[in-house]
């Protein structure tokens, strides 16, 4: 009886010790005061009241896994005829905002998808409604989407040879027009944003992921504030890496054990003043699923 008991309890002491022993520590890392510039697509494109961000460098992601990404329609226009193809979109830029509520989509393209927009576009210019906001010309066209006709405000940037469109109409050309209003400097940009750029340098920021979204809206963890998400390969491996924004460095150090919850599988936690970040490290096979998650 006495053995019996001992013995449960060295079990129970086992499986306590592999618990700790298995549950990462967290790192702590601070801030510094002077953060670096970042640039890129969610610079020259985001307003700084996004309500949530999702980026994806298609082709960075076709160059380790061609699997991860379908080869299917993108994008489709009836007047002008427009096809466009995921194997020609280099990059996607998809912004939700809650003024006016919209989704507007930046499809940067390759070389040979953007001179074919572009000129059918111009050879349209008669045939289709069209705006302009500031100087750039916006396109009011239809297409299909999932077999239904529908209703697009578009526009075209050269110098990134990015498709902007939003599906709708009233709200779908106001909501362009806030993206153009970023690339011409009107608007202000999201990397104006000091919280977002805070949360953003501990996922060493805007350049080289695979995938990197932003949520400004309680996430997985209930007490968070806004989430970025980033994606990266390394060395055969997918890191998903996920930094949840408290109200301030007490917070986030008392919530430490709800991000552990949030994200389980995480092998890596650190603490950056008022944000934790969790890290998980999967097999490369599981890129498809990490890319998803970043919306």
């Amino acid at each position: 009886m006495v053995l019996g008991f001992v013995a449960t309890v060295g079990i129970l002491s086992l499986i306590t010790l592999a618990l700790f022993v298995s549950s990462p520590g967290i790192k702590v890392v601070h801030i510094p005061d002077t953060l670096p510039t970042y640039s890129g697509l969610l610079q020259r494109y985001v307003p700084s009241d996004a309500l949530q961000v999702s980026f994806d460098n298609l082709t960075a992601i076709r160059s380790i896994n061609q699997s991860v990404i379908a080869d299917q329609q993108f994008f489709e226009l009836d007047e002008p005829s427009v096809s466009i193809g995921t194997t020609a979109v280099v990059s996607r830029l998809t912004i939700a905002l809650t003024i006016p509520n919209a989704t507007v989509t930046v499809a940067t393209l390759d070389p040979a998808a953007y001179s074919s927009l572009s000129a059918a576009l111009v050879g349209a210019n008669s045939v289709i409604p069209t705006d302009k906001i500031g100087s750039t010309i916006v396109y009011a066209a239809a297409g299909t989407q999932s077999n239904e006709t529908q209703a697009y405000w578009l526009s075209v940037i050269p110098g990134d040879r990015a498709l902007v469109y939003s599906p709708g109409a009233n709200d779908a050309l106001q909501a362009v027009g806030r993206i153009l209003g970023v690339y011409s400097g009107s608007v202000p940009s999201i990397m104006n944003n000091t919280e977002v750029d805070r949360m953003l340098y501990a996922v060493n920021g805007t350049e080289g992921h695979l995938a990197l979204g932003i949520q400004n809206f309680v996430g997985a963890v209930q007490t968070g504030q806004a989430t970025v998400i980033s994606v990266d390969a390394d060395q055969g491996s997918a890191i998903t890496s996920y930094v949840v924004r408290f109200a301030d460095a007490s917070q986030a150090s008392e919530q430490v054990a709800a991000v552990k919850a949030a994200y389980i599988t995480a092998r890596e936690f650190y603490e950056y003043d008022e944000m934790v970040k969790a890290v998980e490290i999967d097999p490369i096979s599981q890129l498809k699923v990490a890319v998803g998650l970043v919306g």
